[in-house]
């Protein structure tokens, strides 16, 4: 069985702002003073929970799903190459699509994938779909297909932090570090306030020596802030 990992979910291009702070991200600012003070040995176990509060970061999806999942102020998207813009999706693919997010959201998985794999079949170049049959596979603990799907999201959308971090999460838990990382590295490359990549940053590296523990702390405490800071602007909308 592959490694459990939390899995939620939160907007995958546009995230939008509520007016009350949601209660995620209230858990994890109240979590942001003693991440940051105490003996070393203390700072190492308030990362660990760090982590744990960090845990609805991991996977992005463009279905908006319910039950309290995080949610954050929009703000702009990453530069959409000309193809994407010229990229037509045809109304079945929709409808398979958004059939797919109705059994997302309604917990049926397995339905989820046949729908998302359609609407894939309908449209080859449709990344939402790929992104979010990745998400739904990691869910079943499938990670072989997931880390496909998100393989093919990445092809069709490079210039998209999410679908790297997204890659490499399913990388990771497939115990392929190495390429985890390097999707991590590319993710923050292109947008360095992704905290879904600084949180899989710090998961690698944390795996690693010694050496390295010190700036896996770094990227779990730069997730910390961005999410921190976004939540104070949410605020004063």
């Amino acid at each position: 069985m592959l490694m459990r990992t939390a899995i939620s979910f939160g907007l995958c291009l546009a995230l939008a702002a509520q007016s009350e702070p949601d209660p995620a991200i209230q858990r994890m600012l109240n979590t942001a003073t003693p991440v940051l003070q105490g003996t070393p040995r203390e700072q190492t176990m308030n990362r660990s929970l760090l982590n744990d509060r960090l845990s609805n970061w991991d996977f992005v999806t463009t279905i908006p799903v319910p039950n309290g999942q995080p949610s954050l102020p929009a703000r702009p998207g990453p530069p959409i190459s000309l193809t994407r813009l010229q990229h037509k999706i045809p109304g079945s693919a929709k409808k398979a699509y958004a059939k797919g997010g109705n059994h997302l959201r309604a917990g049926k998985l397995d339905l989820a994938v046949e729908a998302f794999q359609r609407a894939v079949a309908l449209d080859p170049g449709y990344v939402n779909a790929y992104c979010d049959l990745g998400v739904t596979y990691m869910r079943l603990e499938r990670g072989p297909e997931a880390a496909a799907a998100f393989q093919r999201a990445v092809a069709l959308a490079p210039e998209m932090s999410s679908l790297h971090a997204n890659l490499g999460w399913a990388l990771m838990v497939l115990g392929r570090s190495s390429e985890a990382e390097a999707s991590a590295r590319q993710a923050l490359r292109l947008a360095n306030d992704n905290p879904a990549a600084h949180r899989l940053l710090g998961h690698v590296l944390a795996a690693g020596g010694p050496e390295v523990h010190a700036e896996a702390f770094e990227h779990f405490e730069a997730a910390l802030q961005i999410i921190a800071s976004r939540a104070d602007q949410a605020r004063t909308k």
